[in-house]
Parts: structure tokens; C-alpha cells; sequence
């Protein structure tokens, strides 16, 4: 493999962890930098979106262990009354 890079929400995570030689590890907020980083690396190569799992997530919110998300607001795309009608 060309080239390796595991994305993640905590970077801390991955401290200490035994990764292959060479393996990068980057925010998520970096996601489509390393997409067209990769894209211009000639072989194969491979990208890990590393994210807890979104029922636990749920889990630790309704035990107060995690934040709750801000409310999205509408912005068109995929905002009630939005939507085209069915044909």
C-alpha cells in the first residue's frame, strides 16, 4: 500500500495504539484534504474513518455522559416543505 491515514473525531484515541509504520492519523474536520491527498498518490490506497458507533452514542446522551447536538437548522436541503412531491 501507497499510503495509510485513519480519520477520527479523537486523535487521542489512537495514541499509544500499534499502528503500521508510516500510518498517519488525522481530524476528521481533514476528511476531504485526505481524499484528494489520496487521490494523487499513484497505488493503493487506504483511508479508516475510525467513529463511535452511533447506539452509543445515544446510549452515553441519555445518560447525561455525552452532549446533546445543537438542533439542525433548514437550510433547504432536506428541510420539511422542501421536499419535491412524489410522482
Amino acid at each position: 500500500m501507497a499510503k495509510v491515514v485513519v480519520t477520527t473525531d479523537d486523535t487521542s484515541r489512537t495514541k499509544g495504539q500499534s499502528l503500521p509504520r508510516g500510518t498517519q492519523v488525522r481530524h476528521r474536520d481533514d476528511l476531504l484534504a485526505v481524499q484528494r491527498e489520496l487521490a494523487a498518490v499513484p497505488g493503493v490506497t487506504v483511508m479508516i474513518h475510525d467513529q463511535e458507533c452511533a447506539a452509543e452514542k445515544r446510549r452515553k446522551r441519555r445518560r447525561g455522559k455525552a452532549a446533546t447536538p445543537a438542533a439542525p437548522t433548514g437550510s433547504g436541503c432536506g428541510s420539511p416543505g422542501s421536499a419535491a412531491p412524489a410522482s
